[in-house]
């Protein structure tokens, strides 16, 4: 397939022995008529491989996509920053397998990006779902858990900019639309000074935050999966991890880095742009009831683990999932308009076809994973 001239975004797409998620997106964006490039960046064990080789085939003749092969023990984070190396777009987004980055909102951050030469990346509001198994009773079901409106992110410091996204930190901005340069980068840093995977996201955004503005639009950006097979899910919580015995040095590294780039960007020394992460970070714990140091709160992180028992558990978290659809966020406009939109015809149409590709792949590729995984 001949990628159309104006093209300017890459999409790159980790995956890694997932045949059913990578096969599901693929739809998604044949279906779309999805005219930016995809490079799939697989990891995946060798049957793994050649299933989605042939997943990759068939959607080439009608997408332009193509796939690079990796060793199966490859890091994801070096593998990123390989597949990063090999686009020349001047805009770029990593879209994760078992997620959807919506066509409009990429064309709407690439637009912005294009018009404003001094922000790094755009993304949009971001909506989850999870999916109820089918039962003897009842069919498969797609339930959206919550929308959540993005960063506005455009002081002209880098360290307010800074203290803004941890104080006020709900997802990542490791899948907004970056400037090509600047998501390679990001990704060589990463992988030159590993990290524990709870810090990897956050070290990833916080250096596009520190290295340039991040605006946040109003239209739907990603819809996300929540599932037991998410990274998030495996890893152990922030209430647990601030008080394992490695919390310490692994903080000690991600703070280092932030500092280093904080201050090769506000030309100030290392020593007060540690000051300046170690209070974006302290925002960062406080915002969910935490706390690191000798001061440490221990009663509310008691609080925080019984507030997350009671919306987990609880027998009307659904209730209390769908009431809160945009959290609390710092711009209250941009949080407005969001709900605005994700309660209207454009927001719904789009959650709507997802809701329906989902369905179909539910019953059509369980079966191909269980062959995949064996």
């Amino acid at each position: 397939m001949t990628t159309d001239s104006n093209c300017c975004l890459t999409l790159i797409v980790p995956t890694y022995n997932r045949c059913q998620f990578l096969r599901r997106l693929l739809d998604y964006y044949v279906r779309k008529k999805f005219r930016h490039p995809i490079l799939v960046a697989d990891s995946s064990f060798s049957e793994a491989v050649e299933t989605n080789e042939n997943t990759v085939r068939h959607a080439s003749r009608l997408i332009d996509i193509r796939l690079q092969r990796f060793t199966s023990n490859t890091p994801p984070i070096p593998k990123l920053a390989a597949a990063a190396a090999r686009i020349r777009t001047e805009f770029a987004a990593v879209c994760a397998d078992d997620d959807f980055l919506c066509t409009e909102g990429l064309a709407q951050s690439v637009a912005f990006l294009q018009s404003n030469p001094d922000f790094a990346a755009a993304q949009g509001a971001t909506a989850s779902f999870s999916m109820r198994a089918r039962t003897k009773s009842a069919e498969s079901s797609f339930v959206l858990r919550r929308a959540v409106a993005p960063p506005q992110l455009d002081s002209d410091d880098p360290g307010e900019r800074l203290f803004d996204h941890l104080s006020n930190f709900f997802f990542p901005i490791f899948f907004a639309v970056h400037r090509r340069e600047l998501l390679h980068g990001n990704c060589q840093e990463l992988a030159a000074r590993p990290n524990h995977p709870r810090f990897a996201e956050l070290l990833f955004s916080c250096l596009t935050v520190i290295r340039g503005k991040v605006h946040g639009l109003d239209a739907l950006y990603s819809v996300r999966q929540s599932h037991d097979e998410n990274l998030g899910q495996q890893l152990q919580s922030w209430d647990r991890f601030v008080h394992d015995e490695q919390f310490s040095q692994c903080y000690g590294s991600f703070r280092d880095v932030v500092a280093e780039g904080l201050a090769a960007v506000g030309g100030e020394d290392c020593g007060p742009a540690s000051e300046r992460v170690d209070r974006a970070f302290q925002a960062f714990l406080r915002r969910m009831g935490l706390s690191h140091g000798e001061d440490i709160d221990r009663r509310a992180t008691i609080r925080n683990r019984l507030v997350h028992f009671i919306k987990k558990c609880g027998p009307i978290a659904e209730q209390l999932r769908a009431a809160r659809a945009v959290v609390r966020q710092a711009d209250a406009k941009l949080r407005l308009a969001c709900w605005r939109n994700f309660t209207g015809r454009a927001f719904r149409a789009e959650l709507s076809l997802l809701e329906k590709l989902v369905l179909e792949h539910q019953d059509g590729t369980l079966q191909p994973q269980t062959a995949d995984a064996a």
